[in-house]
Formats: C-alpha cells, sequence, structure tokens
C-alpha cells in the first residue's frame, strides 16, 4: 500500500524529532546541558531554529524527552543482556554500555550530563533522569545479587545489595569524569577493572 501524504508528514515529524533528541544528546554529553543552545541543535539537525518548537516546546522539554529516550534504550540493553553470568553483564556495562556506546573519555552519560545543572532544571527533567538512574540501579543490583547467589561475586564491606549497586554505579560515574578530564579511555579502562576485581577479589577468598 502506497504511503498517504499525511503518514509520510508524520514519519518526516518522528525522523526529525529522533535527529533533534540524538543532536541534543552529544551536545549536553560533551559540552553539558548548560553549554549548548536550540541554535546549536539546528545546526547539527541542518533545520531551523524555530523548527525545533514544532517537536519541543522549550530546552527541558526537549532534556526531559532525551532523559526519557535514553532509558528505553536502557531497558532494551538491560533486556538483551539479563541472561549473561552476573560479572559478564557487570562488565559489559562498564565497557560495553559505558565504554563503546556512550564514549567514556570523550563524553559523560546523558543522565550525569544533567546533574552537573541540576538546581535550575524542572521537575520533568529531575523525574526523566531519577527514572533513568532507578533502571541503572534495578539492573546492577539484579546482577550483583545473581553474582552471590552464584558464588561468583562478595559485596564489600557487608553492604546490601541496593547499597553495592550505588556502589557500584559511583565508581563507573566516577572512572567515567576521570576519564573525560583526561582525555583516555585507558583511564576509565582501569578503573573500572579496579571496580570489577573488588568484587572479584572478595569472592576468590572463600
Amino acid at each position: 500500500m502506497t504511503p498517504t501524504v499525511s503518514q509520510g508528514r508524520q514519519r518526516q515529524h518522528g525522523e526529525t524529532r529522533e535527529k533533534i533528541l540524538e543532536a541534543a544528546q552529544e551536545l549536553i554529553q560533551t559540552r553539558s546541558y548548560d553549554g549548548f543552545s536550540f541554535r546549536d541543535v539546528a545546526a547539527a539537525v541542518g533545520i531551523r531554529k524555530a523548527s525545533i518548537y514544532h517537536h519541543f516546546e522549550s530546552k527541558e522539554a526537549l532534556a526531559a524527552a532525551m532523559a526519557e529516550r535514553a532509558t528505553e534504550r536502557f531497558g532494551r540493553w538491560a533486556a538483551s543482556h539479563a541472561a549473561r553470568p552476573a560479572t559478564e553483564r557487570l562488565k559489559a556495562y562498564c565497557f560495553e554500555l559505558y565504554g563503546e556506546h556512550l564514549g567514556a573519555g570523550e563524553a559523560l552519560c546523558p543522565g550525569g550530563a544533567l546533574v552537573s545543572s541540576w538546581p535550575h532544571l524542572s521537575g520533568d527533567v529531575h523525574h526523566a533522569v531519577g527514572t533513568l538512574l532507578d533502571a541503572h540501579l534495578e539492573f546492577l543490583q539484579g546482577a550483583i545479587r545473581d553474582g552471590v547467589k552464584s558464588g561468583e561475586l562478595v559485596i564489600p564491606a557487608r553492604h546490601s545489595f541496593a547499597a553495592a549497586a550505588r556502589w557500584f554505579a559511583s565508581a563507573v560515574q566516577g572512572a567515567l569524569i576521570w576519564s573525560r578530564a583526561t582525555d583516555g579511555y585507558s583511564t576509565f579502562e582501569q578503573l573500572c577493572n579496579s571496580t570489577l576485581a573488588a568484587l572479584k577479589a572478595s569472592a576468590d577468598k572463600t
């Protein structure tokens, strides 16, 4: 069936919206929320600045939508790794998700980049970022719980599973910041390997 004119416009509208979100995410990750404008997004996409308002009423609405899209993408990624052994899930979280997909050494993660502007962001952005962080913690907590149950891992300092997930997430975020400051992926790799070893080394003693 040949698409109607209306369907073609809807598809084009959706494609433009996706390009705007993609450009905004790259700018947020590399420049921070306060380091770009709609003019920068328009230039990256190749559209007029005014055209962005057909998709997002404000910069904060764009940021919230970007965080929501990041949550959806992470959910799909997490589901595709759910059946892997716990240690493999944690390694993939570090080196596949952050190392390859998010560009460790060259960029920050979308949620972390938005937190730098936290005090003057709207409640909608706070909620969207919080949902993204919760999804990450749920994935990490599940991996750590499964690792402890299988004997692969032992939690340092007798943390709860939830506390261990926050510790792991914080360590990876810290590694991302350090690698961005030094423009070096090797820094990220070294710090993540040390974090992974802290779990594995404890398990080796049992």
